[in-house]
This record gives C-alpha cells, structure tokens and sequence, in this order.
C-alpha cells in the first residue's frame, strides 16, 4: 500500500491546482452495468451535530441490489485509495476489488433501498467524510443520488454548506481584497503625484494590484455563493480562476522585465529582447488561459495544469538568471570605476536588483514551506491558515517590490545614496585615481548575450 502521506500530497494538490468546487452539495447520476464506485463528495469537513440529507431516484435497479451509499472518515478514505491504488498497480481485476472493498468498514453506511424518498441523520463527529456509491455486483444501475450537509453556522443555525476548514476563508478573501484595493488606490495617487518619472513597468504593477483585489473579492464571491447554496455556478468559478491566471501572468510579465532592467535602467528593449519576450509569454499565456478553463480531475485537465507549472517554471528560472546576470554587471562596473555620480547610480540599481531577487526568492521558496507546514502540522480543520499565510505572502512581496520600485528618478537615487555613503573613506576616490580609471563598461542585458 502507498504511504499516506503520498496520497494525502496528491489529493491536496490536485484539489488546489484545480480549484474544484467546496460546498456540500452533490448531484449525480450514476448510469452502469458493473461493479464501480463513484465519489459524490470529497474530502467535506463536518462538524459534530450536522445534518446529512440523501436521496436517490430510482430508475433501474434489481431487487435486492448490493448498492449502498457510505460515509468514510480520512483514514478510513486512505485505506479505501491505497487498496484501489494496489489494485491498478498489481493489475487486479478491478471488480473483483471493488466487491472486496465493499466489505470494508465505514462511518456510515445505507442500503439504496433506504435512500428512496429520503432520508436524513446527524453526524455524531467532527470528521472530514467522504460520500461514495457502492455498487457491489455486475447488475444494472440507472439512478440520481442528491447528497446535502448543513454544518452549525456562528449562531448554531445549521445553514452553512461550506466544509469547516473553508468557512472562515469568506472573510479572509475579503479582507485581503480590500487590503490589495487601499494599495491599489495608494500606489496610483503616489504614481500620479510622481508623474514625471512614471515608467511602463509601473503601470503593469497597478494592473498586478487591480487584478489581485478583483481575484480575492472574486473568491469571497465564491465562498460565500457556495456557503449558502452548497454549489458554486460556472459563471463565478470561471471569473475566479481566469482572476487568478491573469494576476499569475501579469506578475510574471513584470518580474520578466524587472530582471531585464526595462522601466527604471532602460526605457526600451532590443529586438532580440523584445521578440524573445513576446514569444514567451504568449506561449505561457496560451496555457494558463486554457489551464484556467479546467474545471474538473479530467486527464486533459491534468495535463494543461501540469504543463502551466511546467512553463511557468522554466520563466521564473530565466527571471532568476537574468536578475543574477545583471547584479553581476553592476558589481563589476562599480568595482572598476571610480566613485561618482555614475557609479552610485549603478549602485542605486544594485539594491533594487538585489531586493528584486529577495522577493522572488521568496515568491517561489514561500509557498512550498507553507505547504509542507500544512501538511505537518496542521490538522485539515485549518486549511484556511494555508490560505491566509499565502495570502499574506503575496501582498507583502507586491508592497516591497512596489516600494523598491517606485516611481523615482536617478537623481533622487544619487541623492539619497550619497547620504548613506557620506563620511565612507573606503567609497572615496581622488582625483587622481579618477582620472586614471579605465572607462566604465556598458551595463549590458541578459537577453543579448
């Protein structure tokens, strides 16, 4: 059998890569001839005292038919997947394995003929359950299954659809979008009063900003749809997660072309810069426009998802060679020049590059740490902490690149640092040595080598 915390990985991730829907509510139909068992509800987080409701329509199915429908704990479920995981592994009949699990022991379990007309229970635990059909033999099947969980809301009225660890990101991704809004409206009134040195990479952050609060208030849209109807609509999940592919693309395209010193070193790009540019991000921004359309565990689904990490992997690698390769000029021109005005504008560039790569080290390094404490040491009730801790992470690298890159012009740059370099001996040069320095080296890109 498989580690669990393997199939725990896998489950996890696939739930969040494809943002599949959270509410408690479910509606099937289950069509078929054979052995098979189908998962009405994933994983739902349910608190002790809920109230479970399940029905099924029956169109065909022979009297006496081993169908039920069963609740099973986490544990309960990684033994349910490892068993069906050993199964394909081994290439045992699959049937075969399905009537096998059937005997298996569950939280819950009701015979199909209990489920016509309805039937309702409360849970007796806090639990993360998962709904699953059994049909345990080679007969026929034609039913519609209608399964509903109603979890005490704050004032203990069972009205809330959403699974525990999720109900708490309704005000969580509300307040964040307003967070990112105030910025927003903070950063434009700043650019605006610093017209004059206003660059194109600057207006790409505000984009970064506008679609980051629209993602975060399309998401509290979702949550809080889904916690009073149990159901998401298509409308609002395919608004939530082309938001979110668009904020994704569009901090890519800046740190690209942050890296490459295009809006605060150089106002324009070369045509190999610029075609190798327009290449990239079109074909990222072709995959992540289909990826963001997925909306189920379908294999194509699988796989665009899959290649937008893939791609979006290899662009963060070049931003990080490209940010490295220009700290690498700068250091070289300062070093074989003598201190002035030129170099310590170099040197202004310096620490922007260098507070470049600090934030994308930590744009990539951050969210696997918050994962792999989630994993843990969290328990499932507090996925939402995940969440806000991401969250969290991504506003305060939007604030300090925003602040590091700020609409400013060379000649506060050369202010500010001869402040902090004055009464420096080490940074001083006279003037003999500066007249026979050798002449300083063009800060060359990335691109053109």
């Amino acid at each position: 059998m498989a580690p669990p915390t393997g199939r725990r990985l896998a489950m996890l991730g696939l739930a969040l890569q494809l943002g599949l829907t959270l509410g408690l509510v479910a509606d099937r139909t289950i069509s078929t001839r054979e052995t098979n068992t189908v998962t009405l509800l994933g994983s739902a987080g349910i608190v002790r005292g809920a109230i479970v409701e399940a029905r099924a329509d029956v169109r065909e199915v022979p009297p006496d038919s081993p169908t039920f429908l069963i609740l099973t704990t986490r544990q309960q479920e990684l033994g349910f997947q490892g068993y069906l995981q050993d199964t394909r592994d081994n290439n045992v009949d699959i049937p075969k394995s399905i009537q096998n699990l059937c005997n298996l022991p569950t939280a819950y379990r009701f015979h199909l003929s209990e489920l016509e007309g309805g039937t309702s229970w409360y849970i007796n635990g806090t639990e993360q359950y998962t709904f699953r059909v059994m049909h345990c033999e080679d007969q026929p099947l034609d039913a519609d299954f209608h399964v509903e969980f109603r979890n005490p809301n704050i004032h203990g009225d069972l009205e809330e659809q959403l699974g525990m660890e999720n109900a708490p990101l309704k005000l969580i991704t509300g307040w964040f979008g307003l967070a990112y809004f105030i910025f927003a409206v903070f950063y434009l009134v700043y650019c605006t009063r610093n017209i004059r040195n206003f660059k194109k990479v600057h207006a790409i952050g505000c984009l970064v900003l506008v679609t980051s609060a629209a993602e975060a208030f399309a998401s509290q849209r979702r949550y809080s749809y889904e916690s009073e109807h149990g159901v998401t609509t298509l409308g609002i999940q395919y608004t939530q997660r082309g938001l979110k592919a668009i904020t994704i693309f569009l901090t890519i395209c800046a740190m690209l072309l942050l890296s490459a010193g295009w809006g605060f070193m150089r106002d324009v790009m070369t045509f190999r810069e610029g075609r190798v540019f327009t290449v990239c991000v079109a074909i990222y921004g072709s995959i992540a426009g289909l990826a963001a359309t997925c909306i189920d565990d379908s294999l194509q689904c699988r796989a665009y998802s899959l290649t937008e990490y893939i791609t979006r992997a290899l662009l963060e690698l070049v931003v990080i060679v490209a940010a490295n390769f220009n700290v690498s000029n700068l250091r070289s021109n300062i070093a074989d020049r003598a201190w002035s005005d030129d170099a310590v504008r170099n040197y202004a560039y310096l620490q922007q590059f260098s507070g470049l790569r600090r934030a994308f080290f930590a744009y990539i390094l951050c969210p696997t740490g918050i994962f792999i404490l989630n994993l843990s040491m969290l328990r499932w009730e507090y996925r939402w902490v995940q969440v806000a801790m991401e969250y969290t992470l991504y506003i305060t690298i939007i604030v300090y690149l925003g602040t590091v890159f700020r609409p400013k012009s060379a000649e506060d740059h050369v202010r500010g640092l001869h402040r902090i370099t004055r009464g420096a001996p080490a940074l001083r040069r006279d003037a003999a040595a500066e007249e026979n320095a050798a002449p300083p080296r063009p800060v060359g890109s990335f691109w053109d080598l």
